[in-house]
């Protein structure tokens, strides 16, 4: 089994506060209307946004680097998460 792998499958389902006390907190925030902070563990390809008005955060899992630095260089951050993200990365809300 790969260390990817098992990263995965030891870490799914860890909470927000399980994550920051092993690795710390990644979650930054970002200029959006509607997204107040985004956090990205890349050995994992662990996206979560947290939106402004809800509160809510959702967590996407299997997203690639690449995916997350467009997430992060997109002029509106909301087109592209409901372009992009939201319809192909599976999400769990907290």
């Amino acid at each position: 089994m790969s260390w990817y792998k098992k990263s995965k499958d030891e870490t799914s389902g860890w909470t927000e506060k399980e994550f920051e006390k092993e690795f710390g907190s990644y979650m930054k925030p970002v200029e959006s209307e509607c997204i107040s902070e985004v956090g990205y563990y890349e050995p994992l390809g662990i996206l979560e946004v947290r939106f402004k008005r809800s509160g809510q955060k959702y967590t996407h899992k299997d997203v690639p680097k690449k995916v997350y630095e467009d997430f992060m260089d997109a002029k509106s951050k909301g087109e592209f998460y409901n372009r992009v993200i939201k319809t192909r990365y599976k999400s769990e809300k907290e």
